[in-house]
């Protein structure tokens, strides 16, 4: 159905806006409206999935049904022509809308930051919630975040450019847009303030930093860091104000033997797998690596990939679409017929579902076409986070590395991101058939070793001799972990912390937080509850210990430990890292806090030797 009559724009970063032809249109029913937003920013869904991010407090039969009946009142609707449908799946015809939310990422893969910077109006659906879909919610929250991320990401790179093209009007306007999206950021109104004084504007700044003292006493009851003070006084002094390190520019530190390893696997034309721990700095690695070699093309996983067949395969087609809309004029006919299962709208007919190998091998055929076309000019294939990846789309990449069929082809590199704990079985088992016929080298991406923390922490503007300090108990709090140690530094930064240091009660930052949290609650049931056991008694901690507080043998508890230590959450005789112990405090309901160290102190009641730990436990918060 190409050469639509109707062209519908959906605008959805900010207030959700639907113009059909450049006139506004409304739709009946608020799950209408969702139900439009993700199929335009995730593409063709399977029914199952959007019945049960829609309507997951009902069975799946009334769901679907609920289903149904909306997908009946779009098709009353002027989106008529617009809605896809087949026995399986429901999608937007991909010739027939534009998305704000996909052009902006789009622009943003694409490098070009001013581009994706004039289409961001505000955040996903602002203003807009669906409490009875607790799915849609979730769903809704993290593609808020990471489009967020990615936002303020770009404007620190503009601002970054801008100063150092001499535009510093410019610049001082894209800090002073991310100082309105986080009022508490120290740093934010750093840069505001040292920019001012660039300008010659000394009043606006020390009216600026006067503003972020009565900001931080309002909210916080706190001080300016003393890094700002000492700002604001080379500023009153006349003193001329270097630029301080940004986030977005913070050096690659401690990656010297990950980075030869894909030096060598590039020059033997290998297949590259770089895995780790959320947050270890595997994306930033393989993404800093290629931008030396060139440009390249994303195709990443994202969750709820794996229940919906070749959903990932199936986005990374449609971008490359989006970004080229001239290659569906190259595309031989048979492949715009195949893609059709993919992606609706190629074909003016209903394709029969897939039913053998064959089938199978036409598609894809069809698929690495559309990529041999649309990879042209590019060095690399990069993909982040292939655990997410669906079956299907993972056998496609597995032909794709293969030695794809049609020519002409590219040379392209490709490379990919996993976590291993993540990554299906089946998938694991095909990395490493690779690895051993040599077709593709494996990278196991570590934390960062305490003299690579202290590079990190002087990246940040630390003085040499604090960072060294800092660095020793930041690696026991974060195990090295890049992200989260960043995430401790910076949060202790903006609040006024880092002059007294770590303790070891304090909270994870909220990023780090939630890494932590979605990693204990894919957790065994018994071995999460050793793992909260292990967090109240501390020191103490003995699987003799645990099996008096949960009352049964302690050899019964060592699966549990076990599942602990292959998740990568316990190390010896102690948690990995305090952090994992602080998030799995943090995640306990007061009341079973207090149930479980009562337990654990009559357990240690009945061992003299233990009396210390006894007294201890009694003072922890």
């Amino acid at each position: 159905m190409w050469g639509h009559t109707n062209m519908v724009e959906v605008l959805l970063l900010g207030r959700f806006s639907l113009c059909v032809n450049g006139r506004p249109v409304t739709l009946p029913t608020r799950k209408a409206f969702a139900l439009v937003a993700y199929l335009a920013v995730e593409g063709a869904t399977s029914r199952a999935m959007l019945a049960s991010l829609l309507w997951g407090d009902t069975d799946e039969e009334r769901a679907r049904g609920h289903l149904r009946r909306e997908v009946y009142r779009l098709r009353q609707s002027p989106l008529a022509s617009l809605v896809v449908t087949s026995p399986d799946a429901v999608a937007l015809d991909p010739a027939g809308h534009t998305c704000d939310v996909t052009c902006f990422e789009a622009q943003y893969h694409a490098g070009q930051c001013s581009s994706a910077l004039r289409l961001w109006r505000g955040e996903l659906l602002e203003g807009f919630d669906l409490r009875c879909a607790e799915g849609f919610e979730l769903w809704l929250q993290q593609r808020r975040e990471a489009l967020a991320c990615i936002h303020h990401g770009l404007l620190a790179s503009c601002a970054r450019a801008e100063e150092e093209a001499g535009q510093l009007r410019t610049a001082l306007a894209l800090h002073q847009e991310l100082l309105r999206s986080d009022e508490l950021a120290e740093p934010h109104h750093r840069e505001v303030m040292r920019l001012h004084a660039r300008l010659g504007e000394r009043g606006a700044a020390l009216q600026q930093f006067a503003r972020l003292r009565q900001v931080l006493a309002d909210e916080l009851a706190l001080e300016p860091l003393p890094e700002t003070v000492a700002l604001a006084r080379e500023i009153l002094r006349g003193t001329p104000s270097p630029a301080l390190p940004a986030a977005s520019v913070l050096p690659l530190v401690g990656r010297e033997r990950e980075w030869a390893q894909l030096e060598e696997a590039w020059a033997r034309g290998q297949m590259t797998y770089l895995c780790g721990e959320p947050g270890v700095g595997k994306t930033r690695l393989m993404l800093d690596f290629v931008a030396t070699k060139g440009a390249s093309v994303p195709n990443d996983g994202r969750p709820g990939d794996v229940g919906l067949p070749y959903a990932s395969i199936a986005r990374g087609l449609r971008q490359l679409l989006e970004r080229q809309p001239g290659l569906m004029n190259e595309l031989a006919p048979w492949a715009r017929r195949e893609l059709s299962r993919l992606l609706p709208g190629m074909w003016n007919e209903v394709l029969p579902p897939l039913s053998s190998h064959e089938d199978r091998l036409r598609l894809f055929e069809a698929g690495m076409a559309l990529l041999a076309l649309g990879t042209r000019g590019y060095v690399a294939l990069t993909t982040d986070d292939l655990h997410l990846f669906d079956p299907q789309s993972f056998e496609f990449g597995a032909c794709f590395t293969a030695g794809p069929p049609v020519p002409p082809w590219p040379p392209l590199r490709v490379l990919a991101t996993f976590q291993r704990r993540e990554l299906p079985d089946a998938a694991w088992e095909a990395v490493q058939t690779q690895v051993e016929r040599g077709a593709a080298a494996l990278i196991e991406v570590q934390p960062l070793s305490c003299t690579a923390l202290a590079d990190l922490l002087r990246g940040l503007g630390l003085p040499e001799a604090q960072a060294t300090e800092l660095s020793v108990p930041l690696h026991r709090y974060t195990g090295g972990n890049p992200l989260f140690a960043l995430e401790t530094a910076r949060y202790l930064m903006d609040q006024g912390q880092l002059i007294h240091g770590l303790t070891s009660h304090m909270l994870p930052p909220r990023q780090t937080g939630a890494i932590i949290r979605r990693r204990l609650d894919s957790l065994p049931a018994g071995a999460l509850r050793l793992a909260q056991v292990a967090a109240v008694a501390d020191r103490a901690f003995s699987l003799e210990l645990a099996g008096r507080v949960l009352n049964t043998e302690a050899l019964t508890l060592t699966p549990d430990l076990q599942a602990l230590e292959q998740a990568g959450l316990w190390q010896g005789e102690r948690f990995a890292y305090d952090l994992l112990r602080v998030s799995v405090l943090a995640g306990l309901p007061v009341a079973s806090r207090r149930l479980l160290q009562t337990r654990v102190l009559s357990a240690l009641h009945e061992d003299p030797a233990q009396r210390a730990a006894q007294n201890e436990l009694r003072l922890a918060p």
